[in-house]
């Protein structure tokens, strides 16, 4: 039936359920973040997520925030960025800055910038209609999956039935399932500063700390994983004896699906959720996000 840690798996005749659209949101079936260009199509998570923001979303990017109460010191007119010292002593991201200008009108919409001398935090030039073509521009961001690749597959390879793990990937796929599709992926800021004066919550807790997840790398939201997971492990354990009981009742499997719709809702809850907690508390990790209600 195809190895069963393999996102891919191969139905039994060897054809591979994955579908990639080009030029297109809809259509696509897919289990991993491969695809971190901005080059349309339904894998492409960047592309995905930038789309639907361009899209439905604008109320969440399109401002032009003023400094209000900040939390880290910066000079007037600047706020103060999350880039970090490396372990050589260079500053990460390597092409941002210790601080960044806050924006004139359109500087951080998702269409903008819409002048001509807008410069990032480094002091390079961004030219007309280039924001979230870098992950530093207009300011360090990242396109976070609500339902975690990582978590969802590993949830899924927990599944001690090896033949049980892959036909839940076939049936998911077969059935349309793609963890890439804008629903589950929204843009968030990297940068405290930035993302408090935007009303969002930030994506990782870096060097600026987290009251849930005590020690944790820069580089997780491990708090954020353990919420989705609570409200996952349900959905999976579903399909796990859903496909044992196929498994044990046909020996043709090959037209098995599983319906993709809790799995949606689980995103359209996780926007939802990351969003309200950006209203009330900006600025702040999501790792420190309140439990996940049940839908």
């Amino acid at each position: 039936m195809g190895k069963s840690t393999d996102e891919h798996v191969a139905n039994p005749d060897g054809t591979c359920p994955h579908v990639v659209v080009k030029e297109n949101t809809e259509g696509g079936a897919c289990l991993t973040g491969h695809d971190a260009s901005l080059d349309p199509s339904t894998c492409a998570y960047r592309w995905q997520a930038l789309t639907e923001s361009k899209r439905n979303r604008t109320a969440l990017y399109d401002k032009t925030p003023t400094a209000g109460a900040r939390q880290k010191p910066a000079p007037m007119g600047l706020l103060a960025t999350s880039a970090y010292l490396s372990n050589r002593g260079n500053l990460y991201p390597g092409q941002y800055g210790a601080v960044i200008r806050l924006p004139e009108p359109g500087d951080w919409h998702l269409d903008g910038p819409t002048r001509d001398d807008m410069e990032d935090a480094a002091g390079r030039p961004i030219r007309r209609g280039q924001n979230f073509s870098k992950h530093t521009w207009p300011y360090w961001h990242n396109s976070h999956h609500l339902i975690p690749k990582g978590l969802f597959n590993e949830t899924i390879a927990e599944i001690e039935d090896a033949d049980c793990q892959a036909l839940i990937r076939l049936a998911l796929l077969r059935a349309g399932y793609n963890i890439n599709h804008h629903i589950n992926v929204i843009l968030l800021p990297q940068d405290l500063e930035v993302a408090r004066v935007l009303g969002l919550p930030r994506h990782l807790i870096l060097e600026d700390g987290s009251w849930m997840v005590e020690g944790s790398p820069k580089f997780d939201h491990l708090g954020y994983n353990w919420n989705v997971q609570d409200r996952l492990e349900p959905i999976i354990n579903r399909y796990a004896k859903a496909c044992d009981a196929e498994l044990r009742k046909n020996c043709d499997t090959s037209k098995f699906k599983l319906s993709r719709e809790e799995l949606e809702e689980l995103s359209n809850t996780c926007f939802r959720s990351v969003t309200e907690f950006g209203t009330t508390n900006p600025g702040e990790p999501i790792s420190d996000m309140p439990k996940i209600p049940a839908f």
